[in-house]
């Protein structure tokens, strides 16, 4: 950053300079476009000074040329946070976070914001975005957020006066579908129908693991008499188009790292299962077909699929088998932070987001409630 007698000039991540000063009305301003040269940043500055010398200014947003074209666009500025955000010394985003956002960029924000100067994206603009986003909500929310933390950036880098993002409620839409859960009976009938893919749709819906954890489950990560699993990493792809790439790497957060204890049913299956494995200690316990590489999400979600619909469930979503696994647990009288374990939660409310409520319980707990009370033939009204 380099300090001047009037305003201030600095390089930008992306290179361009950017011109500021405080005003006479005790705001600081912004240039109207950041510059590939830095003498043009200065003269930007010297032509302000001259304005408040001669008592002639106004505040810059107001006089900013309707030709004015040149400023840095949403696509640049978020290419150049994105990489920042990932290289930073201080809690860089995971590879597989960078992958999410963009995807928001390419599926939701850039096709419609992407050309656009920072400087001109206005509220109107931002609701007009929001407005036209199609019916996924939870994608429609994530790619808000995302939009409010780069204008939120930008605004920290001085680039933009204030932040156009803030529609009320955006960043947390109501799910398009609500979250389900099997009962018992059905989730017997699921594993009967489930293919040579059972044991891990089953590790899904009675340990609460996530399609990447229970894909990335490694020998070592067993106990030898199946009694309990350690989570220590997750699998998924990352990139774009061809240049999809595994990445293989530790839970997103340290409640995600966690030791789970398998229900006594389910030991013997998976034992056979430790007993049939002849690969290394720390190779995959359930690969691909080439035995090494992990197996894609897909081949998973086929064998759910198949299973959903032989039960007559065809909407049931493999994370779903999350849900049954923490409703189950609840229902056995699990507290709060037992179940926060078992599914590896940050807080407890993300944990109450994952129980669903079975009718059929509330009946029999309303009989357990008629039962506390003493045998009399007296009416109570």
């Amino acid at each position: 950053m380099n300090r001047r007698a009037f305003g201030t000039i600095r390089k930008l991540p992306s290179t361009r300079w950017q011109a500021s000063y405080i005003g006479p009305d005790n705001r600081r301003h912004v240039g109207w476009s950041t510059y590939l040269v830095k003498a043009d940043a200065e003269v930007w500055l010297r032509d302000e000074e001259i304005l408040i010398d001669r008592a002639q200014w106004t505040a810059p947003a107001r006089r900013r040329p309707v030709e004015q074209v040149d400023g840095m666009t949403l696509r640049e500025y978020a290419t150049a946070n994105l990489r920042r955000r990932a290289t930073r010394a201080r809690k860089p985003i995971r590879p597989t976070t960078t992958d999410l956002y963009w995807k928001l960029l390419d599926l939701a924000i850039l096709p419609t914001l992407g050309g656009k100067a920072l400087v001109d994206i206005s509220p109107a603009d931002v609701h007009r975005w929001h407005d036209g986003l199609p019916g996924t909500p939870t994608q429609n929310g994530n790619a808000y957020q995302l939009l409010r933390s780069l204008m939120a950036d930008a605004l920290e880098d001085e680039m933009i006066e204030r932040n156009p993002v803030r529609i009320k409620g955006a960043g947390k839409p109501a799910p398009k579908a609500k979250g389900q859960a099997l009962n018992i009976g059905e989730l017997q009938a699921y594993t009967a129908a489930a293919d040579r893919h059972a044991l891990l749709l089953l590790l899904a819906a009675w340990c609460g693991l996530r399609s990447g954890e229970d894909r990335g489950l490694r020998h070592c990560d067993v106990a030898d008499d199946g009694s309990a699993i350690k989570v220590e990493q997750t699998v998924s792809k990352i990139g774009r188009g061809k240049d999809r790439t595994w990445y293989i790497g530790a839970p997103k957060t340290a409640a995600g790292m966690r030791r789970i204890a398998v229900p006594p049913h389910l030991r013997p299956m998976l034992r056979a299962w430790l007993d049939a494995y002849d690969g290394p200690a720390d190779g995959l316990l359930f690969p691909a077909g080439d035995g090494r590489s992990p197996m894609d999400s897909v081949v998973l979600w086929r064998a759910h699929k198949a299973a959903a619909v032989a039960i007559g469930r065809p909407s049931l979503k493999i994370h779903d088998l999350r849900r049954t696994a923490l409703t189950l647990a609840g229902q056995t009288g699990a507290t709060v932070k037992e179940l926060q374990n078992m599914a590896g939660h940050t807080t407890l409310q993300m944990v109450q987001t994952y129980q669903v409520f079975d009718s059929q319980r509330a009946d029999a707990v309303a009989e357990r409630m008629s039962a506390l009370l003493p045998a009399s033939k007296t009416p109570l009204i």
